[in-house]
């Protein structure tokens, strides 16, 4: 393997690395916003908030909810794309202690948690 194909790898894993790592926060972002919105909701309708809150309240929500399978998928494609190339990696000598190999490990670690 050339050391342009090293490189070439290694950019690509840096790459995807940062994606998981921006995507898995912003899929715990959208649930974490679901939850508050949902216990928002929750407040208005036990105060007998106006209907046109709740109803507001809930489609917010509901927007919110549609996020969460999206992100999902998201992540878990950049997830596999990134697991592709840390086993190619594995194969090859020139990425043993390589710090973004690691890195890329150490951010599959953490998104499949």
């Amino acid at each position: 393997m050339s050391q342009t194909d090293i490189d070439n790898v290694r950019r690509q894993m840096k790459i995807k690395a940062g994606s998981v790592k921006r995507l898995w926060k912003e899929h715990n972002m959208y649930r974490q916003e679901a939850l508050q919105l949902k216990a928002k909701l929750d407040k208005l309708v036990a105060d007998g908030a106006d209907e046109y809150d709740i109803k507001n309240a809930k489609k917010i929500l509901d927007e919110g909810e549609k996020m969460i399978p999206d992100s999902e998928n998201r992540l878990a494609k950049a997830i596999i794309e990134l697991r592709e190339l840390v086993v190619y990696a594995r194969t090859v000598p020139a990425f043993e202690n390589d710090p973004d190999f690691l890195a890329a490990e150490t951010q599959l670690e953490e998104a499949n948690v």
